[in-house]
């Protein structure tokens, strides 16, 4: 099984999540820059309905693949 997950490098408080029954947010949860329509971010939804949104800088620096054997 393959899952992603934040590198152990970030500070977990960096992440800022939107709050539960509200729309994803415009700009990247860590780095705060605008993301546009045109860009593929990763946005994450917690079961409880938290979300956060990455950019793509963001997604190559601060998550990481795990391959669960």
């Amino acid at each position: 099984m393959t899952r992603l997950a934040f590198s152990p490098d970030l500070d977990p408080l960096a992440v800022s999540w939107t709050g539960p029954r509200q729309p994803a947010p415009e700009t990247c949860s860590i780095c705060e820059t605008a993301v546009g329509s045109a860009d593929l971010p990763l946005v994450l939804w917690l079961g409880d309905g938290w979300c956060a949104r990455l950019c793509e800088a963001c997604v190559d620096r601060w998550v990481i693949v795990v391959r669960d054997t």
